[in-house]
């Protein structure tokens, strides 16, 4: 029977290599592609029927993003958009584009990109509308003035002479009234009405016929694209959470590999593991959909299963992604040095672990008064990952990658909201590591420095304590212990 198993594992371990092989291989088929957007006008308050010049800039945040800049949507609410304008490419690249509000109260313009690696992606700008300073409206103004006589009467005798005058005039009024039946009225060149003997005549050029149909054909256009934009935006909660691209599928297929290598026990795989996770997952597939930073897309309607299934394995397993998968988690892994490894006290560590509570419980807040996922300006992995980022973000992942050098995953222990997130959701895991008591016989071996997050305190003359909110699963302990007493 335990040979069995032990096939059935070598047998897991070969479709498990080969499974990552193929997603590696079609993932380079693939092109990473994604951007960040800032939407901003230099007037807060406009009047109705003003004018106003907004401006977009696309900040690529990958080194090579492919969505096209004629895919970007923009979408207004109380008014409509005038002139889409023209890309200009650079760094960023920038659109300028105008619109009007015809309505008092709040306007809204919505840009959106969607994204097939990071999902859909807006940037929202709201101005004041107020009355127009000669308290008219654009809707209310008249379309012409019918006081001006004779000026919409059109000449149809244009070859007639000069010389002929009023009664050329007169003739050809008189004509055309033959013609044309009481009921039936012509635009004039101006829009009047010319009351002729009785009958309404109203002539229209046929250069504004052409502006009508013009204008008609553009806010058609303009229609549908806002309605294009709705469409996308109110689909089906399944259709957004499905994977959309080989990107997606690639996370899946880490996480759920994970799990499997952690299920039978593959220890010495975990580190080599996680390299492979940093190749792929991170240095080639980017930081722009990663589930760090998720917990916060929630408060902007956007859930994906890149951050939905490491948190349901989470209260089956516990925190298996981070110490198996996570590539932020590698890179801390791999750069750390025991020989410069320090013990971080445990009054200053209790402290320490209060950050990340801190850090989720802060930008969730900012989520939901801006409405912008803040953190993502400043998370290290997509500033590691996507070789791109501010002053302040690239400081904060120097400081990072440079605290790991002596602590193993500083980040991890201290600072990552989505660590913070499954610390939680892990207390209340189904598997959870426990010291078996009888089996213990008080060495400490496990205590020294094996557990990367510190996840084992001891009391003089009591069995280890192994905190299950800290606990990432990587079995160091469990491997070291030589009486078998965790498990």
């Amino acid at each position: 029977m335990r040979n069995k198993f032990i096939n059935i594992r070598r047998l897991a371990k070969i479709l498990l290599s080969i499974s990552i092989v193929m997603f590696v291989v079609l993932s380079f088929a693939a092109v990473s592609n994604a951007c960040t957007l800032k939407l901003y006008s230099s007037e807060s308050t406009v009047e109705v029927g003003q004018v106003v010049e907004v401006t977009l800039e696309r900040y690529k945040t990958h080194s090579n993003c492919i969505l096209p800049l004629s895919e970007t949507k923009i979408t207004v609410e109380n008014g409509t958009l005038v002139d889409a304008g023209s890309w200009v490419e650079g760094s960023p690249d920038i659109l300028r584009f105008k619109v009007v509000f015809d309505k008092e109260g709040e306007g809204t313009v919505i840009v959106t990109r969607n994204c097939p690696k990071g999902g859909l992606m807006q940037a929202t700008l709201k101005v004041k509308v107020v009355p127009k300073s000669d308290g008219s409206s654009l809707i209310d103004q008249p379309s012409s003035d019918t006081s001006s006589g004779s000026a919409g009467v059109i000449d149809r005798s244009s070859n007639a002479d000069s010389g002929q005058g009023e009664e050329s005039s007169g003739a050809t009024s008189s004509k055309s009234t033959d013609k044309v039946p009481d009921s039936q009225t012509t635009s004039t060149a101006s829009g009047k009405t010319q009351e002729e003997n009785g009958v309404s005549i109203n002539v229209s050029s046929k250069a504004d016929s052409e502006e009508a149909t013009a204008s008609q054909k553009a806010q058609e256009s303009v229609n549908s694209q806002q309605s294009e934009v709705e469409g996308n935006a109110s689909s089906s909660f399944l259709r957004k959470l499905l994977p959309a691209n080989v990107f997606d599928w690639l996370w899946l297929a880490f996480i759920l590999a994970g799990i499997l290598l952690y299920l039978f026990k593959a220890y010495k795989l975990r580190k080599p593991f996680l390299f492979l996770s940093v190749i792929v997952l991170g240095f080639y597939v980017g930081g722009c959909n990663c589930p760090i930073g998720g917990i916060f897309k929630i408060f902007l309607g956007t859930v994906s299963l890149v951050f939905l299934v490491p948190t349901i394995l989470t209260l089956v397993f516990g925190r298996v992604f981070c110490g198996w998968v996570c590539p932020m988690g590698g890179v801390q892994e791999l750069i750390h040095a025991p020989k410069l490894r320090f013990k971080v006290p445990q009054r200053l560590d209790r402290g320490l672990n209060l950050l990340k509570y801190f850090v989720l419980v802060a930008f969730i807040i900012i989520v939901v008064v801006t409405g912008k996922n803040v953190w993502g300006e400043y998370e290290p992995f997509k500033v590691l990952f996507n070789f791109t980022g501010g002053l302040i973000a690239s400081i904060l992942l120097a400081a990072v990658l440079f605290a790991s050098l002596f602590v193993e995953r500083f980040f991890c222990r201290y600072l990552c909201p989505y660590g913070a997130f499954l610390s939680i959701l892990s207390r209340f895991s189904l598997l959870r590591l426990k010291v078996d008591k009888e089996k213990c016989v008080n060495c400490g071996q496990c205590t020294r420095g094996k557990c990367p997050m510190g996840a084992i305190s001891k009391k003089d003359g009591e069995c280890p304590v192994i905190n299950s909110g800290k606990c990432i699963k990587c079995n160091e302990c469990e491997s070291c212990c030589n009486k078998k007493a965790i498990r």
